[in-house]
Order: C-alpha cells, then structure tokens, then sequence
C-alpha cells in the first residue's frame, strides 16, 4: 500500500467528506466549504494514482548488439556507480541504489531478444508513500542515460 498509500488516504478523505456533504446537504452555510474540501482531496487523489500508474508502466529501448553483452557491460555499471544488484535472471534484473530515505531507487530491466524495457520507481521497501508519490528518482535517470549509450 505504500506506493498507493497518500493518494488512496486523499481519496479515502475526499469519500468521507462527500458523505458528509450528501448527509448534511440542507445546512447551507458549510456546504460551500466542504465542497471544495471534496474537490481538492478527489481531484489531487485521482490525479496522484494516475501518475502512479505512469510511473509503473514499462518504457522500452531498442538492443543494437547482443543481450549478452549487453546484460555483462550493465552489470558492471552499476557495480561502478554503487547499484545493488538485488535479482539478475534470463529474463529481468532488479537493481536498488540506496542514497537516502527520499532517495532510494528501484531500477527494472526486463530483456527481450532485441529489446529492453525498464523502469524507475522508489523502492517499495522503503514504507515511505509520501517519497514514493514526490521521488525524482534522479540517480535512476542518470544511471539509464548511461545504459542507453551502451545498447
């Protein structure tokens, strides 16, 4: 629950005002406020899961060599940049590098016969939602600028 965590708590709020708002529907002095209380916490809620979900997705890159090569020359970079290699298979490698609690990224590459996906997302071991929704994943970025170079 934590990657979910802080947009499901807004959208858990936003339905516990709307409850509010509906059962108290004819005191016309708290309406107005309550409203915008609902729309703020839905539309934040809403807007936070579906970037979530974009974050989750897989993004790809073409392979111009060999995957075995290609699997060696990214083992060892991130070896040379502090990754952890956490699992390294046929089919996926997972990589974490651990900078601080805000930054604790999660590398995945997924390889297919001439063609990588990946992604970048904060660790979900970390417990920490609030970084998980905000995280830059800066070191992530930089350390895929580098495996793109060497596909």
């Amino acid at each position: 629950m934590n990657f979910y965590g802080l947009p499901v708590f807004l959208l858990i709020l936003g339905f516990i005002g709307l409850f509010f708002f509906i059962k108290d529907f004819n005191q016309t002095n708290k309406i107005s406020d309550l409203a915008f209380y609902i729309i703020i916490c839905l539309l934040s809620g809403l807007f936070l899961i579906l970037r979530q979900r974009k974050r989750l997705k897989f993004k790809r890159f073409d392979l111009g060599g060999e995957l075995e090569d290609f699997k060696i020359k990214v083992r060892e970079l991130l070896k040379e940049n502090k990754w952890e290699i956490d699992y390294d298979n046929k089919t996926f490698l997972q990589a974490t590098y651990r900078g601080s609690v805000f930054s604790l990224d999660m590398l995945t590459l997924r390889f297919k016969d001439k063609e990588i996906l990946w992604n970048i997302i904060h660790h979900p071991s970390s417990h920490n939602s609030i970084a998980s929704t905000f995280s830059i994943n800066r070191q992530g970025k930089q350390i895929m600028k580098k495996i793109k170079t060497r596909a």
